[in-house]
């Protein structure tokens, strides 16, 4: 099962039908609103790029029974086509600032996508979340 932070319609890996998808919905509505939490936070500079986006992924201790198979990706600016091909014009738009993306695989090889993305301000971030047509 693939979860996205935030899923693009006709992206090849956002969740479709079969077990599991509600799961995916509920996980994909939390780390969206974690992400908007963290952008309505005090006024802070932003994050290092390719670098304090990084801070922001759980260690270890935070997923017990998961782990990273690979390095976390981040991108920035423009690169974003690299992870989202079909939907970064849209984030673009919005204000995209940079994401980190990890893979996790448990025990019974499920598999998990982690986005963390980083929009401009708590406005771009708003967007991003409400034109994905998700609710708080």
């Amino acid at each position: 099962m693939d979860i996205r932070a935030a899923t693009v319609p006709g992206y090849a890996g956002s969740p479709k039908g079969g077990s599991g998808v509600g799961a995916a919905n509920t996980l994909q509505t939390i780390c969206l609103l974690s992400a908007l939490l963290l952008t309505t936070l005090p006024p802070r500079p932003l994050l290092a790029m390719n670098q304090g986006v990084l801070l922001l992924l759980p260690d270890s201790s935070e997923t017990v029974g998961w782990h990273a198979p690979d390095s976390a990706r981040v991108f920035v600016g423009n690169n974003l086509f690299l992870l989202i091909d079909g939907g970064a014009p849209v984030y673009l738009e919005y204000g995209f600032r940079q994401v980190v993306a990890q893979r996790y695989v448990n025990e019974k090889n499920e598999r998990v996508s982690l986005e963390i993305y980083e929009m401009i301000d708590a406005g771009a971030a708003y967007g991003m979340f409400c034109r994905q047509g998700l609710r708080i």
